[in-house]
């Protein structure tokens, strides 16, 4: 406004009659000035400097003998251009609003692509577990004239894969379901729980509860193992329970990274 305000004050080095010619400059100065405002999302402070002009102009023409007529006259032109300017201004603003729905509504259609593909993606991986541990036990029953120990034996790890699957799909990872059937094969008791009723679990963090999970099983040689995804809500995600029979140990992973772990005696430690 000040800008503009100094550009008006400039009609009072015009001649007092006669067409002013190239001095007129100013106008035109303080026109462009008000584009930029236009432009610029700023209409109303536009329209308030075109205002100032108009109002200096109009007293300057008056004090010269040129008459109010005469001030309109220098300042219809500029007053022309700035409405054209807000005009486009407010067309290019409802076009920028329409851009950006489409935008929107874009880059939701992809994120539901994505979370679809990654869905679908998921389920054809589950349903391979699910073959690759299953089908060999079918084929085994249909194909056996005498079931053996060892495939009852087998069908028990078979069945204790599947109910992990059912139970806590988000723990029984390929690389969890391999660790427990080797782990139960040693005769560790081991059990897979999910409590987050669908909840989200960071990919970091899911990374680290497969990480103490699988460090358990591994290195189970008998006793018991429980893991547990945690209610969503909880300060913890996840829990580890370990028990050989002599010593327990209880890790708890949080989002934080903060995992923490105990060993406390015998019965000291118990998975809620």
């Amino acid at each position: 406004m000040v800008l503009t305000s100094l550009g008006s004050l400039n009609v009072w080095n015009l001649p007092d009659t006669g067409w002013p010619g190239w001095a007129t400059w100013g106008w035109g100065a303080v026109t462009f000035v008000l584009f930029l405002l236009t432009l610029r999302g700023r209409p109303a402070w536009a329209w308030i400097g075109f205002g100032i002009m108009t109002l200096l102009t109009l007293v300057w023409s008056v004090q010269v003998g040129r008459g109010v007529g005469g001030g309109i006259g220098f300042v219809l032109r500029s007053a022309v251009l700035v409405l054209v300017v807000w005009l486009f201004s407010i067309l290019l603003s409802r076009t920028r609003v329409s851009i950006r729905r489409l935008q929107r509504a874009e880059l939701g259609r992809v994120r539901a692509e994505a979370a679809s593909s990654a869905a679908l993606e998921e389920q054809n991986s589950r349903l391979d577990q699910l073959r690759a541990v299953s089908i060999p036990a079918l084929q085994r029953i249909l194909s056996a004239e005498v079931l053996t120990e060892e495939d009852r034996r087998s069908f028990t790890l078979v069945e204790a894969a599947l109910r992990d699957q059912l139970r806590a799909s988000n723990l029984a990872t390929a690389s969890v379901a391999e660790a427990a059937t080797r782990a139960r094969s040693r005769g560790v008791d081991v059990s897979l729980l999910d409590d987050r009723a669908g909840a989200d679990v960071p990919p970091v963090v899911r990374e680290r509860i497969e990480a103490a999970l699988l460090e358990h099983l591994d290195a189970a040689t008998s006793g018991r193992i429980v893991a547990r995804l945690l209610p969503d809500g909880r300060d913890s995600i996840a829990t580890v329970l370990a028990s050989d029979g002599e010593e327990t140990t209880r890790v708890v992973i949080s989002e934080d990274a903060s995992d923490a772990g105990d060993a406390p005696p015998q019965g000291a430690a118990t998975a809620r």
